[in-house]
């Protein structure tokens, strides 16, 4: 396996590295709050657990075929960044055990995994060839890999079946899909199926997802509040609209002197509109 050292080639090294440590940091906001508020919420540790396990597998992967840059190094921050998340989430969960057994399971896959590539490596148990223990090491990778899309696949569901947007953040998926081809790119300039396929998948589930974002974007709806307001001998009306998709707001308001004897609720002559200045 050869790799390419032409400017293209480190270009896009370079872009690789940036978009996978912004796939790695990216659950920093959801663990930040868990952090704050020591509570747990809705964040699911499926999908960091199994990202663990993934990098985990990289790592060794990348040391074996000698892609330290940009494979390794992005591995092993992942693997970094997710035992931090998993030690946050750890702390503040209510229930441990769950998060035991995926740890566990974890754990024993990259056991495993490194026995056997230091068996392999080794003695002549495995009577396999330094390309074979590679080629063993690379499905088992993709294998972690292609685990790993069932947190995106449930939650595309999840979009389909609600016809909402709202938990699928656009910034995200699109970071992901960034992400996923410029490995691809990455690897039709060096070539290596093992990391091309996943991130060949990945980047198809991250185009399936920018789509129903699209399609399925929130819509900007209003609410309407009307508030009266007495003032000594003043009636003021105050209504406000609000669309939730965004950050203005409208508002207006109808003063009128105060009429006892006004029992058809007529504006006054003298009714004044007053204008926000958001409009």
């Amino acid at each position: 396996m050869s790799y390419s050292t032409s400017p293209t080639h480190t270009v896009f090294v370079v872009l690789t590295i940036i978009s996978s440590i912004l796939v790695r940091i990216s659950p920093i906001p959801d663990f930040y709050r868990i952090y704050k508020t020591k509570n747990t919420g809705e964040v699911a540790i499926l999908p960091v657990v199994l990202l663990e396990t993934n990098c985990c597998l990289l790592t060794i992967y990348g040391y074996l075929v000698g892609n330290f840059s940009p494979l390794f190094f992005v591995a092993v921050l992942g693997v970094i960044t997710s035992s931090v998340f998993i030690g946050i989430f750890y702390k503040f969960t209510q229930e441990r055990a769950p998060v035991h057994k995926l740890c566990a399971v974890n754990l024993l896959i990259v056991v495993v995994v490194i026995i056997y590539t230091t068996i392999a490596l080794t003695t002549t148990f495995t009577h396999q060839s330094r390309h074979e223990i590679n080629v063993t090491i690379g499905w088992t990778t993709i294998v972690a890999s292609i685990a790993m899309f069932g947190a995106p696949l449930a939650t595309v569901k999840k979009v389909v079946q609600t016809k909402s947007a709202a938990s699928m953040p656009f910034a995200m998926c699109l970071t992901y899909a960034i992400n996923c081809l410029l490995w691809v790119v990455l690897c039709l300039l060096a070539p290596d199926k093992f990391v091309m396929i996943p991130n060949a998948a990945g980047a198809a589930l991250g185009i399936v997802q920018l789509m129903l974002c699209y399609i399925y974007r929130p819509k900007k709806t209003h609410t309407v509040q009307a508030i009266d307001i007495n003032i000594g001998d003043l009636e003021m009306q105050v209504a406000t609209s609000t669309p939730f998709s965004s950050q203005w707001h409208k508002s207006f308001c109808a003063v009128s002197p105060l009429r006892q004897e006004n029992s058809y609720n007529e504006r006054a002559p003298d009714f004044v509109a007053l204008s926000s200045p958001a409009n």
